[in-house]
């Protein structure tokens, strides 16, 4: 069974003065792809817990072993897969395109992924943060923040919904096309910070 993980915070330290956030997400240049009825595999670069597909009714996942994984392409659409350690830390995620079967570019995997070792970066600016995260439907990205957190709020979850990753992380899901903000609570009285959201259409394979 494809689960998630919901990692439980530990004792929260006090917070910096400064915020950075931290985007992760996977390679669309790097994207699997996956003809519609059929299957491709997944290597992981180490032994993991927990996967999540951000939308189950574009593609399958299943375990193939402690160390890969089953792809099944289910509609033609994109999506990603997260995949988490033992601690709820994020391993890696991948992009997933499936694709008809008559398209003559798939190229035949395993496909190896590498490890989460890079990430866009966005200041915060007066608890604002200073670019909108953009991400198509269907997606999931990953958010770290140098402030320890309690909480999340989301304006609009019929545009995007999110899951909380211990202290400093967030897992974030674009739902429908459309705009919304989300607001990650801090502890001690430090004012939210503010994240807007653009969720794009899933074919939008630029993003």
């Amino acid at each position: 069974m494809v689960s998630f993980i919901f990692a439980l915070a530990g004792p929260l330290a006090l917070p910096a003065t400064a915020e950075t956030l931290s985007i992760y997400r996977g390679d669309i240049k790097a994207a699997i792809s996956v003809p519609i009825d059929d299957l491709e595999f997944i290597v992981i670069p180490a032994n993991f817990c927990e996967i999540s597909i951000a939308d189950p009714s574009i593609a399958d996942i299943s375990l193939q072993s402690a160390t890969s994984l089953r792809v099944a392409g289910i509609a033609k659409g994109r999506t990603s897969v997260t995949i988490f350690d033992c601690e709820g830390g994020t391993i890696s995620i991948a992009e997933i395109l499936v694709v008809t079967s008559t398209a003559t570019t798939v190229e035949v995997g395993p496909f190896y992924l590498p490890e989460m070792l890079s990430s866009e970066r966005i200041p915060v600016d007066n608890n604002v943060a200073t670019v909108t995260l953009r991400l198509p439907a269907s997606v999931s990205v990953n958010v770290i923040t140098d402030l320890p957190t309690v909480g999340f709020e989301m304006d609009d979850e019929d545009i995007a919904a999110a899951a909380r990753l211990g202290e400093t992380g967030f897992y974030i899901l674009g739902k429908a096309v459309g705009t919304t903000t989300m607001y990650l609570q801090h502890e001690n009285g430090v004012p939210p910070t503010v994240l807007h959201i653009e969720v794009v259409g899933n074919v939008d394979y630029s993003s």
